[in-house]
């Protein structure tokens, strides 16, 4: 037993919320749990901010353009959802910026321009 927060890396909401639930923060020094991770289309565990405060990782690798999730296509694209989140978490569920953690998924824009420039080999 170590006494670090716990980070809940999962992508169902009723996980999230046991977890919540089950979570002992005198376990962690009183640390507040880290739920891994919000996008900008899965913000739904916020509303489990009201039931217990935690942290939050959010992911910048993907934004919500005209209602619809897309993943990024460049650093600014990065910096503009890391800015959106940030902000719409203080603004709207109070967060402190020191409880928000942004992941910002760098690999995942190399990895889409490195692949977008391979050239494709067809197999006959």
């Amino acid at each position: 037993m170590v006494a670090l927060p716990l980070s809940f890396d999962v992508p169902s909401l009723q996980v999230h919320e046991l977890c919540l639930q089950t979570y002992d923060p005198a376990r962690a020094g009183g640390a507040l749990p880290i739920i891994n991770s919000i996008t900008e289309h899965r913000w739904d565990a916020m509303n489990l901010y009201r039931q217990r405060p935690f942290k939050v990782i959010v992911m910048a690798s993907e934004r919500v353009t005209d209602g619809l999730a897309k993943n990024i296509e460049s650093a600014a694209d990065i910096a503009g959802t890391a800015r959106r989140a940030a902000l719409r978490l203080r603004n709207e569920h109070g967060m402190a910026p020191d409880d928000i953690f942004i992941d910002l998924s760098v690999s995942a824009l190399i990895n889409d321009r490195v692949i977008a420039t391979v050239p494709r080999v067809n197999h006959y």
